[in-house]
């Protein structure tokens, strides 16, 4: 098993005055943005910046960004945890990672049940 915790830290999930959701999520370095659309054929991922006039923030808390490798209790992919409001995360898998300046979109798959943070923390 060779996890590595990529990313850690506050995330802000803003909601935009046209009903999209943007996630913020905060590094050591600097802030990420991310559009978060829901598409016919799935959901993705799209980076965008940080210029979002009239946006609420609907949801805040800390967050995971771990790439796993040979875990059993994890597929070997790129998962985002996102802390929500039971006490436990949020479990995102991004199939090929977050989304860069080369390749500004990445398939999101949610999936439907939440990972306590222990377990988490567990496997890195």
């Amino acid at each position: 098993m060779s996890n590595t915790l990529q990313r850690q830290g506050d995330f802000s999930m803003l909601k935009t005055k046209n009903g999209h959701h943007v996630l913020r999520l905060g590094g050591d370095k600097r802030d990420y943005w991310i559009a978060v659309v829901n598409g016919e054929q799935g959901d993705i991922v799209v980076l965008t910046d940080s210029h979002h006039p009239g946006s609420e923030v609907v949801r805040e808390g800390g967050y995971y960004y771990v790439k796993f490798k040979g875990d059993s209790d994890f597929a070997d992919h790129p998962h985002l945890f996102l802390a929500n409001r039971s006490g436990g995360y949020d479990e995102w898998i991004l199939p090929n990672g977050l989304p860069t300046g080369q390749d500004k979109q990445k398939k999101l798959i949610r999936t439907p049940h939440a990972v306590a943070r222990s377990t988490i923390e567990g496997h890195l």
